[in-house]
């Protein structure tokens, strides 16, 4: 049919959910379909608010300043953070969140969030890559202090061609977007989770032998 990308997946899900056999079978291709037709919406960052990349703490306060249990009180939001931050630092971050237009307080009282998600596609790498080079260190502090049933770090690696690569690059991003969905659904929090994704070349580009490529893979995990 001509049909390729989200199109082509979206497509063949409903001939599954249409033919499925069990309702199990139905259930599984149903909620792979609101997931296809859900997309979070996203809130482009704009330049005012590229503040929000100047410490790893910001996007975790834009998070508990509404879902955590802290009453007002900074020294309870700073505690909530792990690693703790201080108090100080915690309100400073809820008052840079509300000068920028990341957090606003309701006729409540509450912090609230002005936009759900938001996504910085369009913030250069250099505002965004310390923030990103701190989330992965705090994933090998959390691999050396928090036991296992409490944090997933795993790895795997390949020999593919770069086409599949980038196949499964874009198969990451759509696992990130199911994330925020699932997220976007949740009506009962009880935490802030940090999720990274990192994929990159581990060897010289062009350098496997394409006479050993019907050879097993190695894999590490």
């Amino acid at each position: 049919l001509g049909i390729t990308g989200k199109a082509s997946d979206y497509f063949q899900t409903l001939v599954f959910y249409n033919q499925s056999k069990t309702a199990e079978e139905r259930e599984h291709h149903f909620k792979k379909l609101q997931l296809l037709r859900k997309k979070a919406p996203f809130y482009k960052i704009n330049e005012k608010q590229f503040a929000y990349y100047d410490h790893w703490y910001y996007p975790v306060i834009r998070e508990l300043a509404v879902y955590g249990r802290w009453e007002g009180d900074f020294s309870r939001l700073a505690e909530l953070v792990r690693p703790a931050i201080t108090p100080e630092k915690a309100r400073r971050a809820v008052e840079v969140l509300i000068d920028i237009g990341m957090l606003r307080i309701n006729s409540s009282g509450r912090y609230e969030q002005v936009e759900k998600s938001v996504t910085g596609a369009l913030v250069p790498n250099t505002v965004t890559r310390g923030m990103r080079k701190r989330f992965m260190e705090l994933a090998v502090e959390a691999m050396e202090t928090l036991p296992v049933e409490k944090r997933h770090i795993a790895s795997t690696t390949v020999a593919m061609s770069y086409n599949k690569y980038l196949e499964i690059i874009e198969k990451l991003d759509e696992i990130r977007q199911e994330i925020l969905n699932t997220a976007e659904d949740e009506n009962k929090v009880d935490g802030v989770y940090q999720f990274n994704f990192q994929a990159f070349p581990m060897s010289q580009e062009h350098i496997i032998d394409k006479g050993n490529i019907n050879l097993k893979k190695g894999r590490e995990q």
